[in-house]
């Protein structure tokens, strides 16, 4: 049986962006002090726009606009701490050509350090998709930023997961490292996760593989986590979480004071029925138990997307289901115990093509009100950037169960 609080939410969406703006693939953080912050992509003008709150998202305004010379910019993540928020971002040179980008600017609205550049990469026509996050919950003062992104090797044409860290708030990065294990050809388009858990000074990476011949047949994709307690230093062997069916879309999320891990992923159970399922371990990554179903029904759930409180806490999951966006929480010390699942949303337009919500815990709320998500949309001319948050309760008047 479920257990944990069944969340109520605010009643009535909130739209983060101008009207005006074609916006999708949001990516939000919460601040030390309960600031909220939302990345977005603006599909008109190739830019990536981020947007705050000071009042637990019931306004927003424009915090920062990141702009390439007249190039394309794509697939923003956000970390956010007391003093900097970070923002990582693919650049498009040209259709073949891309760079991996991280824009730290401070939190009072001052001016930035400017767009470091983590690497320029050649011969790569998809997506880099590069994730961001920092440690600042266990040494404040003294922040690293971490970031992941794939990037596709020559002929045979996978892609490869590196890593790179700031020691000095985002103003530069280490050259970048391939945490990938294995043999060259290994992972295809993997749209990498990465997460930071205090305890041990734990990193996670979670990445998709190819899949190798088994019982069930070929499986096409399987996910993959790497594991560092060195901040970065050293990586790991990679271990394979999955293996019977097609997996991928994967995130991480690791708890903090806590040794809980969990990797969320899109499991394709037939060619025309998806599930959210996931691992998790409860000894900092050592040994993974699985795989257990966060989501399913004859609908299609998919895109889970995860958060975790600043304390001990609660593990946030969010999903896409057939135009609507769902939730569960789960305490951190038995992350197999998820509450009802919840419709978010007010209408069916969440979006299909752009499926992926984005979660993130407010440290100044209590945990029946900390979880706040936001999603792409498209009720009105373009697509907008939505958002609501928890709001306590037993959830029986807001929130449709499954």
């Amino acid at each position: 049986p479920s257990q944990g609080p069944d969340f109520e939410w605010v009643d009535g969406d909130i739209r983060i962006n101008d009207p005006s703006y074609d916006v999708v693939k949001p990516a939000m953080a919460s601040a030390p002090n309960g600031d909220l912050y939302v990345a977005m992509e603006d599909r008109d003008d190739d830019t990536i726009r981020v947007y705050k709150s000071t009042d637990d998202g019931a306004t927003w305004s424009s915090f920062l606009t990141l702009y390439s010379l007249g190039n394309d910019n794509r697939n923003p993540s956000i970390a956010v701490t007391e003093d900097y928020v970070h923002v990582t971002y693919e650049v498009w040179y040209s259709d073949t050509n891309r760079a991996v980008r991280v824009y730290s600017k401070p939190t009072d609205g001052s001016s930035g350090h400017g767009a470091w550049v983590v690497q320029n990469v050649a011969d790569t026509p998809d997506f880099i998709c590069p994730e961001i996050c920092t440690d600042s919950l266990g040494y404040p003062g003294e922040t690293y930023v971490y970031v992941t992104y794939a990037v596709r090797t020559p002929y045979p044409w996978y892609y490869l997961v590196y890593f790179s860290r700031s020691e000095d708030n985002g103003q530069t990065f280490s050259a970048p490292v391939n945490v990938t294990g294995g043999t060259a050809y290994t992972a295809w388009d993997t749209k990498p996760d990465i997460a930071y858990g205090n305890t041990a000074d734990n990193l996670f990476i979670a990445f998709v593989k190819p899949g190798l011949t088994t019982s069930s047949g070929w499986v096409d994709e399987v996910v993959y986590v790497t594991k560092s307690a060195n901040y970065g230093d050293s990586w790991d062997t990679p271990v394979q979480l999955t293996d019977d069916k097609k997996s991928y879309r994967p995130r991480v999320s690791a708890a903090h004071g806590r040794n809980s891990v969990v990797v969320a992923y899109t499991y394709e159970y037939s060619l025309t029925d998806e599930d959210v399922k996931y691992h998790y371990s409860e000894d900092a990554g050592s040994t993974w138990t699985g795989s257990y179903t966060l989501a399913n029904s004859t609908d299609d759930e998919n895109s889970a997307a995860l958060s975790v409180s600043d304390s001990q806490g609660r593990f946030h999951a969010a999903y896409y289901k057939d135009h609507d966006i769902y939730y569960r929480s789960s305490d951190t010390a038995t992350p197999t115990s998820w509450s009802s699942a919840q419709r978010i949303n007010e209408s069916n337009y969440a979006s299909e093509g752009y499926p992926r919500p984005t979660i993130a815990a407010n440290p100044t709320m209590p945990a029946a009100d900390e979880a706040c998500i936001a999603w792409a949309d498209y009720r009105n001319t373009y697509y907008d950037v939505y958002f609501d948050a928890a709001a306590g309760g037993s959830g029986d008047e807001l929130g449709d169960e499954l």
